[in-house]
């Protein structure tokens, strides 16, 4: 069996025809006629799709409309709003959304698993674009959440930024000024210890046993983010002394202590 699609709005004789449809092609399909029903479905299941029947006899889209439960879920689970007329207003509804479909009735039963599918393919393409990985640690750009194999870090937004712009820039030196510019967004007012502890607080959070520390501190330098730190072997201290005398000559004067 697929993933639920939840049905809500319409009337029950709709609802039973698009479920129907649904469960030839082995999706699980959930009937909602309440606002409770809804949250409980979307927060209890692993959703495919959500399809939104107009006009709505049991007066729950409206209700998802004005506590904004659509217009969160718009972009993060296929949503499919279906009329059984090419109404205007409902038309317009969907688009203010973000909704991935607006549908006419009667529909085929290809025609939803097209839509299904095509939505599906799209948002994890979409998920894909904003994800970096580095081994078993993954950032999630728009959210701002980051784990480690699939358990979130305690990281703060700002740590989460700081991060992101390490794992952007990998092996080489990142200077305080270029943090500051980038991360901070500005050059002014930043102490060298406010930098250190949100670095110390990444390190203390992705730290793992058996595993090497992915933020060098290159002293009088910057922090080096090393994107093989799981493959690697921590290094010597003859290594450690070459490469941070080897990133100091590549430095351009006026450099920031760190």
């Amino acid at each position: 069996m697929k993933d639920a699609v939840v049905i809500a709005g319409g009337n029950s004789e709709r609802g039973l025809l698009l479920s129907a449809k649904l469960a030839t092609e082995q999706y699980c399909a959930k009937l909602c006629q309440s606002f409770v029903d809804f949250c409980s479905t979307i927060n209890e299941e692993k959703i495919a799709a959500i399809f939104l029947l107009f006009p709505d006899e049991f007066g729950i889209i409206s209700e998802l409309f004005e506590k904004d439960i659509i217009s969160d879920l718009a972009g993060k689970t296929p949503v499919v709003f279906v009329s059984p007329s090419a109404a205007e207003n409902n038309k317009a509804r969907s688009l203010r959304y973000n909704a991935d479909e607006f549908l006419i009735e009667p529909i085929s039963t290809d025609e939803i698993t097209k839509i299904i599918d095509d939505s599906i393919c799209a948002h994890l393409r979409s998920e894909s674009e904003h994800i970096l990985t580095v081994g078993d640690l993954a950032l999630n750009k728009e959210t701002l959440i980051v784990t480690w194999r699939n358990k979130k870090l305690p990281l703060h937004p700002l740590q989460v930024r700081l991060l992101e712009f390490l794992i952007l820039n990998p092996r080489r030196p990142i200077t305080r000024m270029e943090l500051l510019n980038n991360v901070w967004k500005t050059n002014t007012n930043i102490e060298d210890v406010t930098i250190n502890r949100n670095v110390k607080r990444i390190r203390d959070a992705i730290k793992h046993e058996g595993k090497l520390n992915p933020i060098r501190t290159i002293r009088r330098v910057g922090y080096v983010f090393n994107d093989q730190f799981e493959q690697l072997s921590p290094p010597s201290e003859k290594d450690r002394m070459v490469n941070a005398h080897h990133l100091r000559r590549c430095l351009p004067s006026g450099r920031h202590r760190v």
